[in-house]
């Protein structure tokens, strides 16, 4: 780890044998200052969220569900009575809603149809990034399995 952070503003020390290893600045960073930016290593969906079938990037877990999707979803959570309360849902209103939102189309593994693959992802940039790192092992197209 020092060679790794000798250019940095950061140096590695021992918390205390409880807590291992933590970052301690060598200067005083200005507020809004990157101090630290890396890769994730392994990312993984909560299990409520995946067990409810929310669409989420493969790569960065950014949410490609969209709106009508989500507030239908979210409407089943709710006890019948406080459903009940609520107004009806008009597909053309989100569809209108979802004009204006910020949402990415999904972009499906490259082997979807011809393998079963499920994977979506927010953008080309992600689907390419996970093939490199570790989509490209775990793919059906490459294992064979489902």
């Amino acid at each position: 780890h020092q060679k790794l952070c000798a250019d940095k503003q950061v140096q590695v020390q021992l918390a205390n044998a409880l807590k291992g290893k933590c970052l301690v600045a060598k200067t005083a960073f200005a507020q809004n200052d990157i101090v630290l930016s890396e890769k994730k290593c392994v990312a993984a969906q909560n299990l409520d969220d995946k067990l409810e079938n929310v669409k989420v990037c493969g790569n960065c877990m950014r949410s490609v569900e969209g709106v009508l999707a989500n507030c239908l979803r979210a409407r089943r959570k709710l006890p019948q009575s406080e459903r009940q309360k609520l107004p009806g849902i008009a597909e053309a209103t989100f569809v209108h809603l979802e004009t204006f939102a910020d949402l990415p189309v999904p972009v499906p593994c490259a082997y979807a149809e011809s393998h079963g693959c499920t994977e979506q992802y927010c953008s080309h940039k992600c689907k390419e990034e996970a093939w490199r790192r570790y989509h490209g092992v775990l793919c059906p197209k490459t294992t064979g399995f489902p």
